[in-house]
């Protein structure tokens, strides 16, 4: 919709005394030819420059009132802009998160995720180093929107939006936020982007679902989220199948000669709690017809194999409980059923 040109049909532009309407007419001939931000703040200034001196209080309204428009369609499509980004910067760190890698830190109160030297050590560095960057990114982008919002470079819908007390419960600081302040609690403090764009998360759907002209995106916002999500676990998927594999393959080099239940690794997850109990004492039933000393120095090999295969499935926790026998007690119940069948 283009800005009505000033009418010059009783106006003689030929007189210097209305030469202004001529010059602010090229001006608006100027944007509607190239409707861009940078023609619409040229023909801002120059119908500022004039102003009451030589426009009318009608005039002037009028054509504050279209170039305002103008300026709120621009945002409106700088805004599409501007949440792309943020919606790119989410979703690839959505597809991992492990911020703090690089550093050796990240991971949940339990260690999951581990640090940038496990993951490294099991051959997934690429990982970790692309996490790096696009944590940064993250930042960088999310930085940016703040920015325009303090600007005022948004629509208006959005940025009363963002400017707004949130009631999202987020990750960083919580409820009772607006999109500034939750940028300024985690810029530039190195917290798992895990956190940070599961925040982003929450502020996308949000957007996609209160903002009218960025609802069109919400299939295709939601899809790249989900989708994000689902990659970043299958990463930690393949990362935890390789960590198991190795410490598997690590206790059969430590066990060497010792006789282990058949099928030890599988069937032990068939007695619950006492997965790890079951193996120790069926160690102990297949196996004592060998000297003592022989099986007793060969027990703590055998818990140290079941700790290198259950303890990183566990998630922090331990398969030993008040059941779990020493080898003076699993030795004196060899010729016993497995109790813990």
């Amino acid at each position: 919709m283009a800005i009505k040109k000033l009418g010059t049909l009783f106006i003689n532009t030929n007189n210097p005394a209305n030469m202004h309407v001529l010059d602010i007419n090229v001006s608006i001939d100027i944007f509607n030819a190239a409707s861009n931000l940078q023609n619409l703040l040229a023909l801002q200034r120059k119908v500022n420059g004039y102003g009451l001196r030589r426009l009318s209080d009608t005039t002037l309204t009028e054509l504050h009132g279209q170039i305002d428009r103008e300026f709120e369609t621009i945002k409106m499509v700088n805004d599409l802009g501007s949440i792309s980004r943020f919606v790119e910067a989410t979703v690839n760190c959505r597809a991992g998160g492990r911020t703090l890698q690089i550093s050796g830190g990240g991971g949940d109160d339990h260690g999951e995720g581990g640090g940038y030297s496990v993951w490294k050590e099991h051959g997934f560095e690429p990982v970790c180093e692309r996490d790096a960057f696009n944590a940064t990114k993250f930042e960088e982008v999310a930085q940016e929107l703040s920015q325009k919002v303090t600007e005022g470079a948004l629509s208006t819908k959005l940025a009363a939006f963002l400017n707004k007390v949130s009631t999202l419960n987020l990750e960083v600081g919580g409820k009772l936020q607006t999109f500034n302040t939750w940028v300024r609690g985690f810029r530039g403090k190195g917290i798992c982007a895990q956190k940070t764009s599961s925040d982003g998360k929450q502020w996308l759907l949000s957007i996609v679902k209160e903002i009218p002209h960025i609802k069109q995106f919400a299939v295709r916002y939601t899809l790249e989220l989900e989708n994000a999500a689902k990659k970043g676990e299958k990463e930690y998927g393949d990362f935890l199948a390789e960590r198991l594999k190795r410490r598997a393959e690590a206790s059969k080099n430590l066990l060497g000669t010792i006789t282990m239940p058949d099928d030890w690794q599988t069937d032990c997850f068939n007695y619950g709690d006492d997965s790890g109990n079951w193996v120790l004492q069926e160690f102990i039933r297949i196996n004592k017809g060998k000297p003592l000393p022989v099986v007793s120095k060969q027990f703590p090999l055998v818990m140290k194999a079941i700790d290198d295969y259950l303890l990183p499935q566990l998630a922090g926790g331990n398969w030993r409980n008040l059941k779990t026998p020493d080898f003076k007690k699993a030795w004196a119940d060899k010729d016993k059923p497995n109790q813990f069948e």
